[in-house]
C-alpha cells in the first residue's frame, strides 16, 4: 500500500490517498530514490488537482507508476522532460539544473539525494 498525503480540505487538515502497489513497484522504491522522488511528484500532483474528491482515478495513478517505477530510464526522462512545469518543480525542490537541463530527470534527483 502506497499512501500519500496531498492537498488540504477547507480546514486545513491534509487529505491522505491510499493506492495498492505491486511488489515490483515496493522494490523500485526501496532501492532507486530518483524514481521514488519522480513517482512521489507526479502521484502528489495528481492527487492535489482532485481538488476535494477523495480519491484521484486509480487506474491513471496505476499508469503513472508503472511509466515512472517500471519503464525504461530514457523513457521516463522524455516523458517527464514534455513537462516543464515539473522539471521547475524538481529544480526548485533541489534536483540538479544542470542535469535537468542535459533532459536527465532521473539521474538529476538521485544527485539530490
Amino acid at each position: 500500500m502506497l499512501r500519500i498525503g496531498a492537498g488540504a480540505d477547507r480546514d486545513h487538515l491534509p487529505f491522505t490517498f491510499r493506492f495498492v502497489i505491486t511488489p515490483q513497484h515496493l522494490d523500485v522504491l526501496r532501492d532507486d530514490v530518483g524514481r521514488y522522488l519522480l513517482a512521489d511528484y507526479v502521484v502528489r500532483r495528481l492527487c492535489e488537482r482532485t481538488h476535494g474528491e477523495r480519491t484521484p482515478n486509480k487506474k491513471k495513478v496505476r499508469r503513472l507508476l508503472d511509466r515512472v517505477l517500471l519503464g525504461p530510464e530514457p523513457e521516463v526522462d522524455a516523458w517527464f522532460r514534455s513537462d516543464e512545469t515539473g522539471m521547475r518543480d524538481l529544480a526548485a525542490a533541489g534536483a540538479d539544473p544542470a542535469l535537468l537541463q542535459e533532459g536527465r530527470v532521473l539521474a538529476a534527483l538521485r544527485h539530490q539525494a
